[in-house]
């Protein structure tokens, strides 16, 4: 049996109820019906935090095969990101693109 896994490796920034920026690291792990959901409308708030919007996405999309027989499994993953997902207009300052790089504090999901 062979299955395809993604591993999406980016970041978001929204605009929270109070008019205010903010931003999160992301490392979603998904299957090819997420990955579809994800590219068809990236701009959403994978947190669940209840934004205002979601401004911009950016992710690097990372594939890896599954392949199950005879009792083992073997994985093979790509390197370098297959594809690219880019939504919405960047609108970090400087200071908030620093802050971001800074404090990479990654946010794990499973979608």
């Amino acid at each position: 049996m062979r299955e395809k896994r993604y591993r999406l490796e980016g970041f978001v920034i929204v605009t929270t109820w109070y008019g205010n920026r903010g931003w999160a690291t992301l490392r979603i792990y998904t299957d090819e019906k997420g990955l579809k959901e994800i590219k068809k409308e990236p701009l959403q708030d994978y947190l669940s935090f209840g934004v205002q919007s979601v401004d911009y996405v950016y992710f690097d999309v990372y594939q890896s095969e599954i392949i199950t027989e005879n009792k083992k499994r073997i994985t093979i993953e790509e390197l370098e990101p297959v594809e690219v997902i880019e939504k919405g207009k960047y609108k970090l300052t400087e200071k908030e693109e620093k802050l971001l790089i800074e404090n990479p504090n990654v946010v794990e999901i499973y979608y």
